[in-house]
């Protein structure tokens, strides 16, 4: 892992959304490889989404800097921010009155000119990532007929159209079925395979230890540690991380994270 080059380095970051309160990152240094997938992991309010918003170049750090391969993020222009990070965000496919195919047509935005027209090379890009993520049969099902699965493979095959170098995953299992888990897992393995980076922001240290190569940990704003998943995914790493006393299994080559159940 540590001869993969870097994808995104973050010196020094802090972010304040109210600088009268105590800020939602802070102090903040880390390099995440290419070619891995990165989970980011806290609890509720430890500052996962902000970080994946500061990648993304939505927010600018109130200190520090954000690099994408080696160039300062937000000094790109909005167009090409948008073909080097894709974001699908957290029920990102809710809101939207159109058919499937429409949805994921919309990632293709960076590559057209104003009022330019998508083109036969457009929507060939739309159609083989509806057979990559395995909604072909239903590229003219309205969005929000879709189910939660749907939805949410919907909302990554609209990111993936943009082919974005580094995919920014907010929470991206969240109340999937099985089926549908097993179908993303899928999907960020086969980017991995591709060299994507790709960064996902989960609070089940089990699907860090299902999916990523590398882990970030955070806690109320600050880094815990960083580094290899099968380093970070450890009982007193994951206390400090937490909050709790947690118990870690290891079985059939591979790891299981639980609460630390009471003796007494």
């Amino acid at each position: 892992m540590s001869a993969l080059p870097t994808a995104v380095a973050v010196e020094g970051v802090a972010y304040s959304y109210d600088r009268r309160e105590a800020p939602a990152l802070e102090g903040i240094d880390l390099e995440l490889p290419d070619g891995a997938v990165t989970a980011v992991l806290g609890a509720n309010g430890s500052g996962k989404t902000t970080l994946l918003n500061l990648i993304l170049g939505w927010l600018a750090p109130t200190a520090g800097r954000v690099l994408v391969h080696g160039r300062e993020h937000r000094r790109r222009g909005r167009r090409e921010r948008s073909r080097q990070v894709g974001l699908v965000s957290q029920d990102d496919a809710g809101a939207f009155e159109l058919e499937l195919a429409e949805y994921v047509l919309l990632g293709r935005a960076p590559y057209l000119g104003l009022l330019e027209r998508p083109g036969p090379q457009d929507l060939a890009a739309v159609a083989a990532v509806l057979a990559k993520t395995g909604l072909e049969a239903l590229g003219h099902r309205l969005v929000s007929s879709l189910s939660g699965g749907e939805r949410q493979l919907a909302a990554i095959a609209r990111a993936l159209v943009q082919n974005p170098k580094v995919l920014l995953l907010d929470e991206p299992l969240a109340h999937l079925d099985l089926a549908n888990t097993h179908s993303v897992l899928g999907l960020i393995a086969g980017l991995r395979r591709q060299g994507h980076a790709v960064i996902l922001t989960t609070h089940d240290p089990n699907m860090a230890a299902a999916a990523a190569d590398w882990a970030v940990l955070l806690r109320r704003g600050r880094l815990i540690a960083a580094g290899p998943a099968t380093e970070m995914l450890k009982g007193d790493k994951l206390a400090a991380t937490y909050g709790v006393e947690v118990e870690v299994i290891s079985a059939g080559g591979r790891t299981f994270v639980l609460p630390a159940l009471d003796s007494r």
